[in-house]
C-alpha cells in the first residue's frame, strides 16, 4: 500500500528464526517527501522460548546483547516492534512484548536456573527489560518477582526485585558447605535485588530477615525462629563470596 504518508507491506504469516510470525506490517514513514528514516517492522509472534531469544539474538541492536547469554525453553507469543534505520546516523529501535508459561530460563552470568518460570515481559531497547506477575523456582525455593527498567539510550539496564522464603539447606547446597557444620536451621524470609546490565558483571544484593531461623549461638548472636534481624549481604554470581 501506498498512500501520502507511507509505504506499506501486509504478510498474514510467515517464519524467523524458528518462530511463527502473523499480522505482519513492514513499512517505510514518508514525512513531506523528506527522505525516510526507518524501515518498520510490527508483528505478532508465538513458538518455543529457544526459538524467541534466538529472534532476540539476531537483533542488531546493542542494547538487546543483554540476551546474548540467555538459553532456555518452553512456549511464549508476543508482539515485537523493530525499526532499522535507513539513515546512518540513527540508531536501530526495538521494543518486544512477550509472555512466556511453564519455561526454564539460565542466564550465563548466574549460576543457578530459573524453573517453571512464568511472567509477561516487555523489552525496550532505550531502558532495558521489565516484567510483572512473575513466578520462578530458584534453589528449590518458589519466588514472586517484578523487573524494572533503569536504562538510558545506550545502555539497557535492568533491576530485578524478588523475594520469597528459602530453606537452610538449599542455600547451603548452593554454597557448597555442610549442613552439619552450620549452627543453623529453618527457613528465612528474604528480598532480592538483582541488576542486569550487559556492560557490566551483575549484582546481587539479598536482604534475609532471619525470621524462621535457630542460630545455636551465644548471645547476643542466638535467635529464635521468631526473631527479626535484617542481615543484608551481596555477591557477584559465580564467585560465592559474600559481604
Amino acid at each position: 500500500f501506498v498512500d501520502s504518508f507511507s509505504v506499506k507491506a501486509v504478510i498474514s504469516e510467515g517464519r524467523i528464526s524458528g518462530l511463527r510470525l502473523s499480522n505482519i506490517v513492514a513499512s517505510v514513514p514518508q514525512y513531506n517527501g523528506i527522505k525516510p528514516d526507518y524501515l518498520a517492522i510490527d508483528g505478532s509472534f508465538s513458538g518455543s522460548l529457544e526459538n524467541g531469544l534466538a529472534l532476540l539474538h539476531a537483533i542488531p541492536d546493542e542494547e538487546a546483547q543483554i540476551f546474548d547469554k540467555w538459553t532456555g525453553g518452553g512456549v511464549l507469543d508476543g508482539r515485537i516492534h523493530i525499526a532499522t534505520p535507513l539513515n546512518k546516523t540513527l540508531e536501530p529501535a526495538v521494543i518486544t512484548e512477550f509472555s512466556i508459561r511453564d519455561t526454564n530460563l539460565k542466564l550465563a552470568d548466574l549460576p543457578f536456573p530459573f524453573k517453571d518460570l512464568n511472567g509477561d515481559f516487555r523489552f525496550d531497547s532505550s531502558n532495558g527489560l521489565s516484567g510483572q506477575n512473575i513466578s520462578t523456582t530458584v534453589l528449590d525455593t518458589p519466588i514472586q518477582a517484578s523487573i524494572d527498567a533503569e536504562g538510558t539510550p545506550g545502555r539497557a539496564i535492568s533491576r530485578v526485585r524478588a523475594s520469597g522464603r528459602m530453606e537452610v539447606a538449599h542455600l547451603t547446597k548452593y554454597l557448597e558447605l555442610e549442613q552439619a557444620d552450620l549452627p543453623v536451621k529453618g527457613s528465612f524470609l528474604f528480598h532480592l535485588n538483582l541488576w542486569l546490565d550487559e556492560k557490566k558483571q551483575s549484582e546481587i544484593r539479598i536482604s534475609p530477615t532471619l525470621e524462621g531461623l535457630d542460630t545455636e549461638l551465644p548471645e547476643p548472636l542466638y535467635t529464635k525462629a521468631e526473631t527479626i534481624r535484617y542481615t543484608p549481604w551481596r555477591f557477584l554470581p559465580g564467585d560465592k563470596q559474600y559481604h
